[in-house]
């Protein structure tokens, strides 16, 4: 199945309060997702920092996050307090685990 995303947030709002908006969107769509059967879902490109994209690059630092590298074993980052300063990839992998989908999106 496919959506069409409308982009949420706006330029004036934090970056913080436009990626809230965006994963509350999400949520909708990977519940929504989720009851349909699937298993897997895509998430548009730039979705996040869509505004920063009209703003110029320095308009992206706000939306930036350290991704950690991969661990071994592989954990749940999902409520883990060592992925604190991560907010985005834990929701996103809050979203996997309570749809039980692979969520892919760009960070």
């Amino acid at each position: 199945a496919a959506v069409q995303f409308a982009v949420v947030g706006s330029p004036q709002q934090s970056a913080v309060s436009n990626a809230e908006q965006v994963f509350a969107a999400f949520d909708q769509l990977a519940a929504n997702a989720s009851a349909a059967g699937a298993e897997i879902i895509v998430f548009p490109e730039q979705v996040l920092y869509w505004y920063a994209v009209q703003q110029g690059r320095d308009a992206y630092l706000p939306y930036g996050q350290d991704i950690p590298a991969v661990q071994q074993p592989p954990r749940i980052i999902c409520g883990d307090p060592h992925f604190a300063s991560t907010p985005h990839l834990q929701r996103a992998s809050c979203l996997a685990l309570k749809y039980r989908l692979v969520v892919v999106m760009n960070m």
